[in-house]
Parts: C-alpha cells; sequence; structure tokens
C-alpha cells in the first residue's frame, strides 16, 4: 500500500483520503486495482471527497497547466475570461472540440518556439487529455468496487466525451476592516455533474460539508487532485455516492 501523506493536516486523512491510481486502470482491458477501487468507494460513500495522485497527470504537467490557466484568466487580451454575474471570480470553460483553435499544429514545430497563448494551449489541451484519462480510470474503479459485473459500465455512459474544463481564478479577498464583511465567495452547492477533479494551487477558501454543521477546508497537496461526487452520479447510485455541499468561503463565512 502507499505511505500515509504527512503533508496533510491532522484529521484530513479521515475526510479526505489520498488514493494512488495506477497507469493501466483506465484500459477497458484491464482489470481495476481491487484495494484502490474498495478505497475510492469507502471514501465518496462517506465523505464524498477524495484526493487522487496518478502518474497519468504528473505534477509537471499540473504546473504547467496551472501557470496556463493563470496566464489565460489574467489576460485582458485573449478575452476567453469571462466574469461571473454573481460571484467574485472569472472564468474559461473549454469541452474538448474547443481546445483545437487554442493549441498550435505540432508538425515540424518546437515547443520552444511556440510561445504565448499557442504554449498555453498545449499545456491545457495536455492536461485535458490527462484529466480524461484518470476520469476513466477513476469511474472504472468505482464501478469495480460498487460490485457492478461490467468494471467499465459507468465509464461507457460518458462516451459522448462531454466533458467540460473549467478554469476559476478568484481574486484577493480585501485585507482590510472591510475584510470583515466578506462572506461566501461561492455559495455551498453540489456539482451537478456524474464526478470532479480539482487541480487547484494552494490558495485556501474551499471548503466541504461536514456533519453537525461543520466546514472543513479542503486540503492542499501537491501533485493530488481534489475528487467529489456530482448530484448525477449520486443519483445513479441511489445516494450511495455522497454529493457532499461545498463552498468558496470568505473572511466572514460562518462555520
Amino acid at each position: 500500500p502507499p505511505p500515509p501523506s504527512p503533508s496533510l493536516p491532522p484529521g484530513a486523512d479521515d475526510f479526505f483520503p489520498l488514493v494512488h491510481l495506477p497507469s493501466g486502470a483506465e484500459s477497458p482491458d484491464s482489470v481495476p486495482p481491487p484495494d484502490e477501487s474498495r478505497s475510492v468507494v469507502r471514501a465518496l460513500r462517506t465523505s464524498g471527497f477524495l484526493l487522487i495522485k496518478t502518474p497519468m497527470i504528473p505534477i509537471e504537467l499540473q504546473r504547467r497547466a496551472l501557470s496556463a490557466a493563470t496566464a489565460l484568466l489574467e489576460s485582458s487580451a485573449s478575452g476567453r475570461a469571462v466574469s461571473h454575474p454573481s460571484d467574485p471570480k472569472t472564468y474559461c470553460m473549454f469541452e474538448r472540440g474547443d481546445l483545437e483553435g487554442l493549441a498550435p499544429p505540432r508538425t515540424g514545430v518546437g515547443e520552444e518556439d511556440i510561445g504565448g497563448e499557442g504554449d498555453q494551449g498545449m499545456a491545457i489541451t495536455q492536461y485535458f487529455d490527462a484529466a480524461e484519462k484518470a476520469k476513466v480510470a477513476l469511474l472504472r474503479c468505482l464501478a469495480s468496487g460498487l460490485g457492478l459485473d461490467d468494471p467499465s459500465h459507468l465509464a461507457r455512459l460518458h462516451s459522448e466525451n462531454n466533458s467540460v474544463l473549467r478554469l476559476l481564478r478568484y481574486p484577493p479577498a480585501p485585507s482590510d476592516a472591510a475584510a470583515r464583511e466578506v462572506g461566501n465567495r461561492c455559495k455551498e452547492h453540489s456539482d451537478y455533474g456524474t464526478v470532479t477533479l480539482l487541480l487547484t494551487d494552494g490558495v485556501s477558501g474551499l471548503e466541504a460539508y461536514a456533519e453537525g454543521g461543520r466546514w472543513l477546508p479542503v486540503p492542499h497537496l501537491e501533485g493530488a487532485l481534489v475528487v467529489n461526487v456530482g448530484s448525477l452520479l449520486s443519483e445513479w447510485t441511489g445516494g450511495t455516492l455522497k454529493a457532499t455541499l461545498h463552498r468558496v468561503a470568505g473572511p466572514a463565512s460562518e462555520g
């Protein structure tokens, strides 16, 4: 079994356990690893959250993707970032086909020669494709851990390839007396899809709801992605997997 991670805060292992997903689990010809499959289901049944590390999304690709996302969201020249109508954030949303125009053709061109939005597009496209593989591996582990006869059943329900990559940026909260008035920067909600894979940069604010009215900070562990269940997957499993409420807290948020 993988060693425990001493980088997580005390108690975080219980609500946000870390699971290592091996390469190859995404293949329809493979048998999902039984220990990891049970760990994934146990976590998503108990808290609806977990952390995953996988060689399918290496840490260097994560760093490049975060850097590219930041550049796109901060660039007014790109015209891609949109301000949210109510929350203090900017965002971009991409389906896989949208990325064709973001990343340039690779024929005979060195990566070091592209630069600018082209290089950002390559990083984001490569991250999208890697996250798709990890998603399939996760779904196959879920199906196996739930005891389904066909471990590819849940993955096949995603055969239309309609995953969405959403880039988000929250500006810093006020640091003066006005900060005491800043509540939730994104109100509590559950995601509407099946499963969310979230890459974070370590800035605090994301919190998950726990029993007893407590809000727990979602830990950041470099090299790991946050996974949470969406409402659709929870419905598919008759509520066995939890679509847990979460929010982006501000300085004046309660709980």
